[in-house]
């Protein structure tokens, strides 16, 4: 299964990530597949809402039953469709960079963590002699919670943070923000902005007289295929990636000459979409490490097996353990063709680590939350849903077979509570199985009993139930954005 934007907001970023699995989809089966099959995608779009990425990954596990889910950009994209994939024992595969502090036996991240993008910026950003810094992001997730880790970070280094200001991912206005960070005259700014709102800061940034010679930008967001669409030269600002497509290795050349001759490509390369790239090549590698589709033992491949994939990047190596994979740290300055030249490079290949356990200025109780309780500092994802396939009734494939999907609905639908009110369904009743017998305007749970219709007088349909249980784990935001991981603010 692919799962991109391709529509929304993020269709600026996720169109072109969701054709290069088309290309790598296409490679390894001119090359003979996977265990001799042929790959056979069934595209999806997220449309940039986040419940739809939820609906799209059940969708592909229990009625398509795919092999594996490749998709996402945004955070909260990725923690809508983490619950579903760990429920039913699938795989999904996430491409982009992200805020880290995070790890699931059922996702593989193939973007840069925490220590692999805003630490070697930060570093990057101190030895310039940075002392004041403004933090611009998106209002969801991923932003927040990496401004909350700038900010420890940036007292450590001794960086002044002048100003923070976040706007709605599906906003771009920036004015109001824009004329904040002109009267707070920071050394950088930096932008952990996402999608086409980008557009609108870099216009209002730009209006308002601020120039990369006074106040550059170093973003975690823009590559090589959203710089030309701005709609302003951005010549002279900075961006952090693991790739870039002037990256000089061994593999870049080819990858490059095949990207730009694929039917329907952008023409340029970029760190997400070379992620993704790669994703389908691990998925290939760890199967065939596993000789076998099965969940479980291709996460038991992960553990036993050294896997590595010869990427345009260089060979990266997944870490068993974590399911992250080691990273080369770059920052490069947007050029006047809209490409980058390399002004920093890691020493080697960073070695990931999403829980920040080698920074002591990371709070440990924070760190130890987030694994969760009991884990005692043991990786998540080897204490997550042991027995799954036994205890929710799903083949390995993620799949549900007729008697396992017996027993798995009886365990829903025992498990809602019917003197407990329950999420919103629309008030059309749209997500409610045979809509037209909810009354306009009302929930279900509103409605008496004896006003319901006999196919309602007792337990909610499976498809509801799905719903109802879903929406209550992504929280009550699920339908704009999902809430930041809780990092406390240094003192």
């Amino acid at each position: 299964g692919i799962l991109h934007s391709l529509s929304g907001t993020m269709a600026i970023s996720e169109t072109t990530v969701s054709n290069v699995l088309h290309m790598a989809a296409d490679e390894i089966n001119a090359d003979g597949g996977i265990l001799g099959k042929q790959i056979e995608y069934i595209q999806e779009d997220g449309a940039t809402d986040w419940p739809t990425f939820a609906e799209k990954t059940e969708k592909l596990l229990t009625q398509d039953c795919v092999a594996a889910i490749f998709g996402g950009w945004t955070s909260s994209s990725r923690k809508a469709v983490k619950p579903v994939v760990e429920e039913y024992n699938g795989l999904f595969f996430y491409p982009v960079q992200y805020e880290g502090l995070e790890s699931s036996p059922n996702i593989y991240y193939t973007g840069a963590t925490t220590n692999q993008q805003i630490i070697p910026a930060m570093d990057y950003l101190a030895s310039q002699g940075v002392k004041t810094l403004f933090l611009a992001g998106s209002d969801y997730v991923f932003p927040r919670t990496a401004n909350a880790i700038i900010k420890l970070y940036a007292e450590e280094l001794g960086i002044e943070i002048v100003g923070e200001e976040y706007v709605p991912l599906d906003r771009d206005d920036w004015t109001t923000q824009v004329a904040k960070i002109v009267e707070a005259d920071p050394d950088y700014i930096f932008n952990t902005i996402n999608g086409s709102s980008n557009v609108g800061f870099i216009k209002a940034y730009y209006d308002a007289g601020l120039t990369p010679e006074e106040t550059p930008i170093i973003s975690v967001s823009i590559a090589e295929e959203e710089a030309p669409a701005m709609g302003h030269e951005v010549t002279g600002n900075y961006a952090s990636w693991n790739y870039f497509q002037s990256l000089d290795t061994p593999n870049n050349p080819a990858f490059i000459e095949a990207w730009q001759a694929y039917p329907g490509s952008s023409g340029v390369t970029s760190d997400p979409m070379e992620a993704a790239y790669i994703s389908l090549y691990l998925y290939k590698a760890l199967v065939e490490a596993a000789g076998s589709f099965d969940v479980d033992a291709i996460n038991q491949a992960a553990l036993d097996n050294e896997i590595t994939v010869d990427a345009p990047e260089g060979v990266v190596t997944l870490n068993g353990e974590n399911h992250h994979i080691s990273k080369p740290g770059h920052i490069g300055r947007i050029n006047a063709d809209n490409q980058f030249d390399i002004v920093w490079a890691s020493d080697g290949f960073i070695e990931p680590d999403p829980y920040l356990e080698q920074y002591s200025w990371f709070p440990e109780d924070v760190r130890n939350a987030l694994r969760g309780p009991g884990l005692s500092g043991a990786p998540q994802h080897r204490l997550f849903h042991e027995h799954a396939r036994e205890q929710k009734g799903v083949n390995s494939n993620g799949c549900t077979d007729s008697a396992a999907a017996q027993r798995h609905r009886a365990g829903r639908l025992a498990a809602l509570d019917s003197t407990r009110p329950h999420p919103d369904l629309r008030p059309d009743g749209g997500d409610q199985h045979g809509a037209r017998r909810v009354h306009h305007g009302r929930r279900l749970h509103d409605i008496p009993r004896s006003a319901r219709h006999p196919r309602q007088q007792h337990l909610y349909p499976c498809r509801v139930a799905r719903r109802l249980r879903r929406r209550r784990a992504l929280g009550p935001s699920a339908g704009s954005r999902n809430s930041p991981v809780d990092v406390p603010s240094p003192a």
